[in-house]
């Protein structure tokens, strides 16, 4: 079974994280205007989970028809604040439009907002789709070891988050498919927020105290004492990151272990 590389997790983090600049730029040219997904195989609305009564979507892009897949899964979490947004960002459609056609699977998934869902629901909803992904990786043509997850401001905190707690049963949560391994095996943030200090709208009034932004906060589960193997590879993209020397020894990691 083929593992990810550090090399090809590189490669893969720099193409997500040119996507979102060429997106920024061609909005302000053109203004808003409907994703176009081309000739990519869409599988929309699939249900990985229930948070409380409302159904967690995800969508499921595969590459065009006649594309070497690379039995990688990349799930991408949308920003928003934690107060808006979606998995039908058109910021992440353009990058999936630039992924795909490389041979990557992507998956768009939903997290509930603030208002519909207090903390820990977030990293909850984020581990439920990641389950999903690794139980159906037959199905989705790719290798249950090559998960990513590759998140957006708000998603780019989740995601690092994520692989920050790997193996950490306390942000599991129970719903949608159980029994399935969480971890990721690789992540990426593009502007992520590193802090949940920073992340004012992911607690309700007078929920934000130490120890809810501690847990929250990627930058908790990062050490100088941590062994390199036991963090997942991660880079970080274009974001003004608070606590950089943590955050930038893990980017080194991504960068330079072999």
């Amino acid at each position: 079974m083929a593992r990810l590389t550090r090399r090809g997790f590189v490669m893969t983090s720099g193409a997500v994280a040119a996507a979102p600049l060429l997106t920024a730029v061609t909005a302000r040219a053109q203004g808003p205007a409907a994703p176009d997904i081309g000739n990519l195989r869409l599988e929309k609305d699939v249900v990985f989970g229930k948070g409380g009564t409302k159904d967690m979507l995800l969508d499921v892009y595969q590459p065009p028809q006649g594309v070497t897949s690379k039995r990688m899964a990349i799930i991408h979490l949308f920003g928003g604040g934690f107060s808006g947004g979606n998995k039908n960002a058109g910021y992440i459609i353009n990058d999936i439009k630039a992924l795909a056609p490389k041979g990557y699977t992507n998956i768009s998934a939903n997290y509930r907002l603030q208002t519909q869902g207090s903390w820990p629901a977030q990293i909850h909803d984020v581990k439920a789709a990641i389950r999903w992904a690794r139980a159906n990786a037959g199905k989705l043509g790719v290798e249950a070891n090559r998960i990513i997850v590759a998140g957006y401001s708000a998603g780019g905190m989740l995601s690092l988050l994520a692989a920050g707690t790997n193996g950490k049963p306390e942000f599991e949560g129970d719903l949608g498919t159980t029994g399935v391994s969480s971890d990721v095996n690789a992540s990426i943030g593009v502007y992520p927020l590193a802090s949940a200090q920073t992340a004012g709208g992911l607690f309700p009034q007078g929920q934000a105290t130490p120890e809810n932004i501690a847990a929250a906060s990627p930058t908790t589960y990062i050490s100088d004492s941590m062994p390199p193997a036991e963090y997942p590879a991660t880079t970080i993209r274009f974001g003004s990151i608070p606590s950089l020397p943590a955050l930038a020894r893990v980017q080194r990691i991504a960068a330079f272990t072999s």
